[in-house]
């Protein structure tokens, strides 16, 4: 693979690692994608790249140094969140990391809900995305608007609503290209 346009035709957890390596281990003089890997193929062998493996590891959301500077670092930040949600599907291998994650929030005093549903870690977004992420946007710019005075504070209430409704749509248009009928809910969910 020496072309990023051969990127679209990879399987989506070659995508995904390579997006990770971009993040984890960037590298510029790594043509086309910019990032190293902790496996390589060279000289025929499969070769363990230990230092970028350790890269890696140090933004695992199983390094608690990692949650704990999120955590410190949060309030030091002029527009830090103001709401915080997240989830994941039962069968998903994130669920004992995401625990600590919410239980270090917890500790460090930090509002958030999270929650775990019955699922994996792709199966039932379309569902999450209309049943739980665009209610808790709803309810909690609704807040931050009432909380709010003046331009700016309304022009991003208006910017988290329009990506809250992008993000709707493109998940809509994907399910319908994949000929599958998107579920939206009534008035009464």
């Amino acid at each position: 693979m020496t072309e990023l346009a051969s990127f679209d035709t990879l399987d989506f957890y070659t995508r995904i690692m390579i997006s990770k390596a971009v993040g984890f281990s960037p590298n510029t003089q790594n043509l086309p994608f910019m990032g190293d890997l902790p496996w390589v193929y060279e000289d025929g062998e499969d070769v363990f790249k230990e230092m970028v493996w350790e890269r890696w590891l140090s933004f695992s959301l199983t390094n608690d140094d990692l949650l704990h500077d999120y955590v410190s670092e949060r309030d030091k930040v002029r527009n830090h969140p103001k709401a915080l949600m997240f989830d994941l599907g039962s069968g998903d291998r994130y669920v004992r990391s995401n625990e600590r994650f919410s239980a270090i929030l917890s500790e460090s005093g930090i509002e958030h809900q999270f929650e775990v549903y019955d699922g994996n870690h792709l199966n039932r977004i379309h569902e999450r995305i209309t049943k739980s992420m665009l209610p808790f946007f709803s309810e909690n710019l609704a807040k931050s608007e009432k909380e709010s005075k003046g331009f700016m504070s309304s022009r991003y209430s208006l910017l988290y609503q329009g990506t809250a409704l992008l993000l709707a749509f493109l998940l809509i248009r994907r399910l319908i290209r994949k000929g599958r009928k998107p579920v939206i809910p009534d008035e009464n969910y």
